[in-house]
């Protein structure tokens, strides 16, 4: 469950001044949205490159305001190294989809290419332990941070999956510790909480969306990526940057790389360069100042209508997609049609079902089967 904004954050936008109580439902305070600006972004810290540090790329600075904690780009040698020695932690896939949500509003979305050409930028190219599947992108980094005076070691990945972002943490396995590396293990809250975990994808994503919008054009180089799980394709084009995804796998498959193809028929409006920015508000301006009394209370009533919507929409996909990568593990590439009945499937509860079946049963067949039983109640 998505944590109240920290208190610095709840003084930088006005959410702590009288009269602000009706804005609490409002997105921007159920994320972190900071309204940062390049100038407030640290310098890399001067240290020693560790062990699999990709060579000639800055190390990167996220303040927490408990502890600060430095990102190195991995080399592939250095991923698998640390991918093996680290056990999984459970991800909270509503956060980023609500501050993604978040972002979109206040005009700093951060749509696949978007993304995609921010990343490459900074942290260079991609790297090739991928799923081709599902997967288009990701982006390694060794985590460190200090815990009692002790370094401590996760591995962070930014992943492209299906239609969204994934931000995956891993933690170093230390020899003494009696944990199962197979299965995800909560975080551990003395030395890295869910907070924390939250702060650094917060600061991340703002930071990605704040370097592409301020600006656009020099992040514009030509790329084109596919993700065949979801028919999506995506790149930039001679300038243009597109987005688009075919419903029919025979179209998708006779035109996934061709570029001109998807730049002439899912091309993005060109992003306006923007320094600072919430919907037309000053940095750090509370929300209220743009709105008095019933107005306000209206605009936050459907803000908080349309994100409570959109927060239920991003569970229920995480679930259907949780069925779905069961499937693709245990018996290979999925049906067409069988996806799109999934994914068509709207329930927690059925969802809830077929995942405890898609892990239980023996077969594909007989998953299939599952979905025409009738349903209890």
């Amino acid at each position: 469950m998505t944590s109240a904004p920290p208190k610095h954050v709840r003084q930088r936008l006005g959410l702590d001044a009288p009269g602000s109580e009706h804005l609490i439902a409002t997105p921007y305070l159920t994320s972190w949205l900071r309204n940062l600006t390049l100038g407030e972004v640290p310098p890399a810290p001067s240290r020693p490159a560790p062990r699999h540090a990709q060579r000639g790329l800055d190390p990167f600075l996220i303040p927490l305001e408990t502890k600060p904690v430095v990102l190195w780009r991995l080399t592939e040698n250095g991923y698998a190294a640390w991918f093996t020695k680290t056990l999984p932690i459970l991800e909270d896939y509503g956060y980023v989809f609500n501050l993604l949500t978040d972002l979109r509003w206040a005009g700093r979305g951060l749509d696949l290419p978007y993304a995609y050409a921010v990343l490459a930028r900074r942290f260079g190219r991609s790297s090739l332990h991928l799923d081709e599947w599902k997967h288009s992108f990701t982006f390694p980094f060794l985590l460190v941070l200090e815990h009692q005076g002790q370094a401590v070691r996760y591995l962070m990945t930014i992943v492209q999956c299906r239609s969204g972002l994934d931000f995956r943490f891993r933690r170093e396995l230390l020899g003494a510790e009696a944990c199962d590396p197979h299965a995800y293990h909560p975080p551990f809250p003395a030395e890295f909480s869910r907070d924390e975990m939250n702060g650094c994808v917060g600061f991340l994503l703002e930071y990605l969306a704040l370097t592409f919008h301020t600006d656009p054009d020099a992040h514009a180089h030509d790329f084109h990526l596919i993700v065949p799980s979801d028919h999506i394709a995506y790149g930039c084009r001679q300038g243009v940057f597109y987005l688009g995804q075919e419903l029919e796998p025979g179209r998708f498959q006779a035109h996934a790389q061709d570029a001109a193809y998807w730049q002439s028929k899912c091309a993005l409006s060109k992003p306006t360069p923007r320094c600072t920015v919430s919907r037309g508000r000053p940095a750090g301006a509370s929300i209220r100042s743009t709105l008095d009394g019933s107005e306000a209370r209206l605009a936050a009533s459907i803000q908080a209508h349309e994100y409570a919507e959109g927060r239920v929409e991003g569970q229920t996909q995480a679930m259907r997609e949780d069925v779905l990568e069961v499937l693709e593990v245990r018996f290979g590439e999925i049906p067409y049609a069988l996806r799109e009945q999934i994914l068509a499937i709207v329930g927690e509860a059925e969802l809830k079902r077929l995942h405890r079946q898609a892990v239980l049963l023996p077969d594909l067949p007989t998953f299939q089967r599952t979905l025409l039983e009738p349903k209890a109640g």
